[in-house]
């Protein structure tokens, strides 16, 4: 019996699991058993030459037979001595039968790097594009395997992508792409669109008019790609979330409504601790986590909430935050010390003290809505309010308030590189000073 009928006889038994069986059962005897029976032929043995020219004459059964658990042998040094070890995976491939292809061309871009070779370029021809694009594979999978494609391939890559309607998202990909590949994207920008995390494919590749306005056009005809982004659902995500996303969606709609502006006209600002930021005509909508400190004393010094609400649906649990837009530009430390002592004669302690959190206000600190509204504190999730009176357009406030505590707290937490420790320092240093008699 020859070195590969052995291996088979042996591989086998790999035929009675699914592919889910292999990812619960990697532990089992029979994957000891393939991994000592290759090391024993291909690194021990007297006749590792001829086995070696065996695999390799006999890639469809090796493929066949090669899942995570088993497939040490495609780092063995001995088979990239052969010229036809390489072609020879590339001409078998569709006798791969898992979705590990990722984990597959790593291993072999990393020997053929070590053996001192450039890529793996000469594996990806047609068949085994076409095959990578067939197997219909997590994004993530085709986001690494891109990287080892030569300009020709990316594109090939990209083009059979489209004809076959696969889900990929490209959202990070820009550094990776040619110029060929970036005018056929948007040359095609409603299919990569949809399958891609839609502020960071408009970022990336929506830059002249013309896309602009095809962008525009897709995110009207398709409002939840907005949503799913706003809840950080990925594109190719299988769970519905249907209640949370209409809610979002209402809420998205309503303020748009009275803003004057489209859904398509939304953009995302710069994220904080807990939340992403969307920009909504004046408005700024706060999706997130459950808060640093959800539930603290109403005060002056906060941007006025219009809404401000932890919602739990569909197992989603996020905060949601509606106020007024503020200017963050051109603002002084000193200023910032001073509204760091205004907060702290109420009583409180706000830790998370950093220049981005704060702006300017560019209207009174009030809500500002077509209809009547003032949602008391308990509507806001926020305790009675300490303080009086209202700050006026121009002023400095707190425009992102996790981490304000009662001075009387017990489990205060301390965010990392704030101005907290100098501006408390500051604080109690002037506390300590005796007040000048007035003349």
């Amino acid at each position: 019996m020859t070195f590969i009928e052995k291996f088979e006889k042996l591989a086998k038994k790999i035929d009675n699991y699914s592919s889910k069986d292999l990812e619960k059962k990697y532990k089992d005897e029979i994957f000891n058993e393939l991994k000592k029976f290759l090391e024993q032929g291909l690194l021990e043995s007297s006749n590792k030459e001829k086995n070696a020219i065996e695999v390799i004459n006999n890639m469809d059964i090796m493929l066949k037979y090669t899942t995570l658990c088993n497939s040490d042998w495609l780092n063995y040094e001995i088979l990239y001595t052969k010229s036809d070890f390489l072609p020879n995976i590339a001409k078998n491939i569709r006798h791969f039968r898992f979705n590990y292809l990722k984990e597959i061309f790593s291993q072999l871009n990393l020997n053929v790097k070590n053996k001192g070779d450039d890529s793996i370029e000469s594996v990806f021809t047609d068949n085994v594009l076409e095959f990578i694009v067939e197997k219909r594979l997590p994004s993530d999978e085709y986001t690494v395997i891109f990287q080892f494609l030569n300009d020709s391939q990316k594109q090939k890559f990209l083009e059979l992508s489209l004809e076959n309607n696969i889900d990929l998202d490209i959202s990070y990909w820009n550094f990776e792409l040619t110029d060929e590949n970036k005018e056929f994207i948007k040359d095609n920008i409603p299919y990569f669109i949809k399958h891609s995390r839609i502020y960071d494919f408009i970022n990336s590749y929506v830059k002249d008019e013309k896309s602009k306005l095809i962008a525009k056009k897709f995110i009207e005809e398709n409002p939840m790609c907005v949503i799913n982004e706003m809840l950080r659902i990925a594109p190719l995500e299988k769970k519905d979330y249907k209640h949370m996303k209409e809610f979002t969606y209402e809420l998205v709609k309503d303020i748009c409504r009275n803003e004057k502006v489209n859904i398509s006209d939304i953009k995302r600002g710069v994220p904080g601790a807990y939340s992403q930021v969307f920009f909504i005509g004046n408005k700024v909508l706060k999706i997130g986590s459950p808060r640093g400190t959800l539930k603290f004393p109403n005060n002056p010094y906060i941007l006025a909430p219009l809404l401000r609400q932890e919602v739990n649906l569909d197992c989603m649990k996020k905060t949601f935050e509606v106020a007024e837009k503020v200017d963050t530009n051109e603002i002084d430390e000193l200023e910032v010390y001073e509204l760091y002592k205004k907060i702290r004669d109420l009583g409180l302690i706000w830790t998370d003290v950093r220049m981005s959190n704060v702006g300017r206000l560019l209207k009174d600190n009030i809500i500002h809505w077509p209809e009547n509204i003032e949602p008391d504190d308990k509507t806001l999730s926020l305790e009675d309010k300490v303080g009086t009176g209202t700050l006026k357009k121009g002023s400095l406030v707190i425009i992102d308030d996790d981490f304000i505590y009662k001075e009387t707290d017990e489990n205060i937490f301390y965010p990392r590189n704030t101005l907290f420790e100098e501006f408390e320092s500051m604080y109690q240093a002037e506390k300590k000073r005796p007040n000048k008699k007035k003349k």
